[in-house]
């Protein structure tokens, strides 16, 4: 029987996104944090983890988002999305997200069930 998908969380040295971490994981999701690029790397390509889905909040520190992300995808498992989760950002921020190839979003306050919602997508 297949494994369900995991998240890739990625999270900075900050870990800023603690809480969402523990809700997901209260919601039946299971976790795994990423807190540099490079063990993101790690990350999507150990086979032990079925990731689904990589969640980052909005201003995720990395200079070339979209390269960043685009690597995560090429070397990881196919399919993989990307789900922003923190305060909805204004203009240019929100533009960087859509160019960088992310496809979800759940904004502050966040809920349980579109939580649940957008990352069963």
């Amino acid at each position: 029987m297949a494994r369900a998908p995991s998240i890739l969380v990625l999270d900075g040295a900050a870990a800023r996104l603690a809480p969402v971490v523990e809700r997901l994981r209260t919601l039946g999701f299971s976790c795994v944090r990423a807190k540099t690029p490079e063990e993101a790397l790690r990350l999507v390509e150990d086979p032990r983890h079925a990731l689904g889905a990589a969640v980052l909040p909005p201003d995720l520190p990395v200079a070339d988002l979209g390269g960043a992300l685009g690597m995560l995808r090429s070397r990881g498992a196919r399919g993989l999305v990307f789900v922003v989760i923190g305060p909805r950002p204004e203009g240019e921020a929100m533009a960087r997200l859509r160019s960088a190839g992310v496809e979800l979003a759940v904004w502050h306050p966040l809920d349980d069930a579109t939580l649940r919602f957008q990352l069963n997508r």
